[in-house]
């Protein structure tokens, strides 16, 4: 059974992510009040369109009569009495955003799914690049394009750092090929890239100099594409954000170099030529308290109900017991 009224705050950066939120709560049986972003984008207004065209049909009637949509300017009065009603609150956004929608009182049996602020990186074996065809290669690299491109790193998916196992030849070589080819699709599938994002990768790459001791080289690569090599991973990596195309690097020998990056902080972790079960083993091992996801490259933004360790329709559902 569901909860009741779920109240949602979605966030911008990811533009249709409201989208998934009702449809969850709304599968989990609850009525659902979403309060989407201000900002306009083409991609929300496709999907309220064809969601309006669904919810007209007669026969979808009775799941109209469950939604709400609304837009406006962050406004306590407005969110206090969402809040004050819901039996179910689903927060999107960064942990500044979360802290803020706590301070609202709640009905004291309401259930809360918080999506804090998250960072993920990918890590990949350089022997594996090495050894494929280049068919397989072209593929590969589609799908790094795809983790990276999609929502120009904005989604707490996205990989923000390169992680590269295997010895220092071998991970030259493969970066070469892996970077050139992406790089050429970025520039045929990014031609949109503005001036503003480049310059804002400037600036990032400039601050990242200057405040990350472990920065040995910079490659801008092209307009889409900027490299930063870091020689030594650590805890407060994810404080370091790439934008458009702005991937941090590293190389390892060993998978056991990955635990002192590892925090709560970190939620998903792609992979390309690595035993996922090694990785697996990793975090059971450690006892690491960070990693909610572990898929293949390409697959980092993929969405389903189990989101950051939560089971989400799980979270907005209440379970009846009969004996």
């Amino acid at each position: 059974m569901g909860l009741g009224l779920t109240f949602h705050i979605c966030p911008s950066n990811v533009p249709i992510n409201f989208a998934y939120s009702l449809a969850f709560a709304l599968l989990a049986g609850n009525s659902c009040v979403l309060r989407l972003s201000s900002k306009s984008n083409r991609a929300t207004e496709i999907v309220l369109q064809t969601l309006t065209d669904l919810i007209n049909k007669p026969e979808n009637f009775s799941i109209a009569k469950r939604i709400l949509l609304l837009s406006y300017q962050y406004n306590d009065d407005i969110s206090a009495f969402w809040f004050s009603k819901a039996a179910g609150k689903v927060i999107w956004g960064g942990d500044s955003t979360i802290n803020k929608m706590r301070q609202f009182p709640t009905p004291p049996r309401s259930r809360e799914v918080a999506f804090a602020d998250r960072y993920s990186f990918c890590v990949i074996n350089a022997e594996y690049v090495l050894s494929i065809d280049n068919n397989q290669l072209q593929s590969e690299c589609q799908n790094i394009f795809n983790d990276i491109y999609q929502l120009d790193q904005a989604g707490c998916s996205s990989p923000q750092l390169c992680i590269w196992v295997g010895s220092n030849n071998s991970i030259l070589q493969a970066k070469g090929k892996i970077w050139q080819n992406v790089s050429i699709i970025a520039a045929k599938k990014r031609t949109d890239v503005n001036d503003i994002q480049v310059l804002n990768k400037f600036v990032n790459t400039c601050d990242a100099i200057i405040d990350h001791d472990q920065v040995t080289k910079v490659d801008i690569i092209s307009p889409q594409l900027t490299l930063i090599t870091v020689d030594k991973l650590n805890i407060a990596q994810h404080q370091f954000r790439g934008t458009s195309g702005q991937i941090y690097e590293a190389s390892i020998q060993s998978l056991d170099e990955l635990v002192p990056l590892i925090n709560e902080k970190v939620q998903t972790l792609s992979y390309l030529g690595i035993d996922k079960y090694a990785l697996q083993e990793l975090i059971i091992n450690n006892n690491l308290t960070g990693i909610d996801r572990i898929v293949p490259t390409g697959k980092a933004l993929n969405m389903h109900n189990l989101w950051d360790g939560y089971d989400i329709i799980a979270g907005l559902s209440r379970t009846i017991t009969i004996e």
